[in-house]
């Protein structure tokens, strides 16, 4: 299964270079990018996507295989919420977005009972262990976005950064 699984780890809105100023440029631009690299990545034979469930990339990466899905561009495709803890909902700014990965994932993982300081740290490594690639978007902030592609690459995971996909 690992084989054919595929996490994302990217950066909330607010970190995002130029979202303040453009919200809906900015997400148009990443959504596109995430679009075009699920889709490469699913022409090669992978299925499962896993999603943190963070405002952003994440949940921006979810929708569009929804949609793509939706369409019928990538019918075998699922998505696997991976939820740090219970609760976690409270802490989205777009509450509908987040209901519909929910709701339409394939499977919903909760990493944690309930929110400690560490569970976005497990979430992420969760993301990693069971994946054998990563499509990130990562603009070189300090955070858990560079913690996953680091600890993905010593895993010996596939990172694509479509920020600069000749990073890794």
């Amino acid at each position: 299964m690992k084989e054919i699984t595929l996490s994302f780890t990217g950066h909330r809105p607010e970190k995002i270079e130029g979202y303040n100023a453009n919200p809906q440029e900015v997400e148009a631009r990443v959504r596109q990018a995430l679009a075009e690299a699920t889709k490469m990545f699913y022409r090669h034979g992978y299925r499962r996507f896993m999603t943190g469930m963070a405002d952003g990339v994440d949940l921006w990466a979810a929708d569009e295989i929804l949609r793509a899905v939706e369409r019928g561009e990538m019918a075998e495709a699922e998505i696997v919420a991976v939820v740090p803890f219970k609760g976690h909902y409270r802490t989205t700014h777009n509450p509908e977005l987040y209901e519909r990965v929910l709701s339409e994932a394939s499977e919903v993982v909760y990493v944690c009972e309930s929110y400690h300081h560490n569970c976005y740290t497990l979430r992420n490594d969760f993301l990693v262990d069971n994946a054998s690639a990563l499509i990130a978007y990562c603009e070189g902030v300090q955070g858990g976005t560079r913690y996953t592609m680091a600890r993905a690459k010593r895993q010996g995971v596939t990172v694509f950064d479509i920020v600069n996909p000749y990073m890794f």
